[in-house]
């Protein structure tokens, strides 16, 4: 509501000229999260990314580097380097997501080293050293944990195990000594059948 002054009566005013315009060229607040929030969201991002994070030369170089120590003049397909790669990026991602997570829950936004070490034992991983040697209590624990493996899978996939393959199916390039007669007799009147040809919807082109 507001008064004319000269009228001295009582108008109404359009509602439209009460709004205060924004003002131009204002910044955007940007949005503050809380300690931590917003590595744990990038990492996040980059771990629904298709695309590989790490550059694929280095992680050559490095994977070389690696073998070099084991095995000389070793080569590798570049199939296996990016399947090596695929599996490093995804081990990378989740252990970093659970070390910003022990961060976070010790009230800090810089990771630490006991960060990392706490994340590997919560993974079930032993946080090792290179001047420290394996300790053998965890090398039994591995040995353990791969039999109770061994003996599950072989318990659920017993059926698989104990089916017996038909060396036809397993090398289906035999010589002509080991044909299987009755088979390829029952192939060839199969194919002659003129009946089954037109039930089953055979037509000859």
């Amino acid at each position: 509501m507001c008064y004319d002054v000269e009228s001295c009566t009582e108008t109404t005013c359009d509602k439209s000229s009460t709004q205060i315009s924004p003002l131009v060229g204002a910044v955007k607040k940007a949005r503050r999260y809380r300690l931590g929030t917003a590595a744990l969201l990038e990492t996040r991002r980059y771990q629904k990314r298709a695309e590989l994070v790490m550059r694929r030369l280095p992680f050559q170089r490095l994977v070389r580097k690696i073998t070099q120590e084991f095995k000389a003049d070793l080569r590798f397909q570049v199939s296996t380097v990016l399947a090596l790669q695929e599996a490093t990026k995804a081990y990378m991602v989740g252990l970093l997501e659970g070390t910003n997570l022990c961060a976070i829950h010790g009230r800090r936004v810089t990771i630490v080293a006991k960060d990392i070490q706490m994340a590997q034992r919560i993974h079930g991983e032993p946080a090792l050293k290179e001047e420290e040697d394996i300790a053998e209590h965890e090398v039994e624990v591995y040995r353990q944990h791969l039999e109770m493996l061994h003996v599950d899978f072989t318990e659920r996939f017993s059926d698989i195990l104990n089916l017996k393959i038909p060396q036809r199916v397993i090398d289906p390039m035999c010589s002509a000594g080991e044909v299987e007669m009755e088979l390829h007799e029952e192939q060839i009147e199969l194919q002659s059948n003129e009946e089954l040809k037109l039930k089953s919807g055979y037509q000859q082109f």
